[in-house]
């Protein structure tokens, strides 16, 4: 639900993300790529990302933000499900 008294801002996503154990490619396949930037923070578990030749290993606290017309890899959860909090602005480019 969204602030009753403030219509949604259209370029503008937040979403609740899980990313179960074996549910994402730990290769170089599952890019995503679209317009704008993304913005994450880590509540549970520990996620891995690819940015460029670096790969940085996310765990509960850490955040993260990307631009995005540039790919950015996630890579396999580690040991259990990820939950994070993720807003993506300017998707529509």
């Amino acid at each position: 639900m969204g602030t009753p008294d403030e219509p949604p801002h259209e370029d503008v996503d937040f979403l609740h993300v899980t990313y179960e154990v074996g549910a994402l490619p730990a290769t170089d396949t599952m890019m995503i790529r679209h317009h704008g930037r993304e913005y994450g923070i880590v509540l549970s578990g520990r996620l891995g990302v690819q940015l460029g030749f670096k790969e940085y290993e996310l765990g509960p606290g850490d955040s993260i933000r990307v631009r995005l017309h540039a790919a950015a890899p996630l890579l396999e959860p580690r040991r259990r499900a990820v939950n994070g909090i993720w807003c993506v602005v300017g998707r529509s480019g």
